[in-house]
């Protein structure tokens, strides 16, 4: 009897201890998964959107009659421009900094006579829609000294919609006085000017 009490508490024993190195060896381990949004801008919508865009306006013949500027032009505003492009842009950021920079319509290969003028002045806008409102950057050219501005933060998010950047030109005037008349190389498309919108996620 006695032998077989000793046989059960060995037997008892072991299947602590075995239940005891079970618990110890057990493993616990995780995994972490990370990922990252790149701050960037983009033009253009769904998969044809890129880091760039390009868009040529023709406003015809600048001169009336008498050679001066067009009428039309010099009276048009922000409300009423003469050259409208919209694109639509997506920053990721959610106050991304736009600057305007805008050089004088010109045809550099007229050389200039006291009352003629070959280049025309005039301001350039960027409008942005954002979430409940809009910014207006605006640049005036001035001769050959361009017009600038910003890099400026817009006011709220950008409005993820289409066509939500508005590049426009206006208040044309000739360089040199709009009584002077506007001088001609050949009468092809020779007066260029360039409006640069530059948008950056900040």
């Amino acid at each position: 009897m006695k032998k077989l009490l000793l046989t059960a508490s060995v037997l008892a024993a072991s299947a602590a201890f075995a239940t005891q190195a079970s618990a110890a060896g057990s493993l616990t381990g995780q995994v972490t998964l990370t990922g990252q949004v790149t701050p960037s801008c983009q033009a253009g919508a769904g998969d044809s959107q890129s880091s760039s865009f390009s868009q040529t306006i023709a406003l015809g013949e600048l001169d009336q009659a008498d050679g001066t500027l067009r009428a039309d032009l010099k009276a048009s505003t922000l409300a009423n421009p003469s050259a409208v492009f919209q694109t639509e842009v997506t920053c990721n950021t959610l106050t991304p900094k736009v600057s305007v920079t805008a050089t004088e319509l010109v045809d550099p290969a007229l050389t200039v006579k006291p009352n003629y003028s070959n280049a025309v002045n005039y301001t350039a806008s960027a409008i942005v829609t954002e979430i409940g409102g809009s910014d207006t950057f605006s640049a005036t050219t001035n001769g050959a000294a361009p017009g600038q501005t910003g890099p400026t933060q817009v006011s709220n998010p950008i409005a993820n919609q289409p066509n939500n950047l508005t590049i426009e030109a206006y208040q044309f005037s000739t360089v040199g006085g709009n009584g002077d008349v506007l001088l001609s190389s050949g009468g092809a498309a020779t007066y260029v000017g360039v409006i640069t919108v530059d948008i950056t996620p900040s």
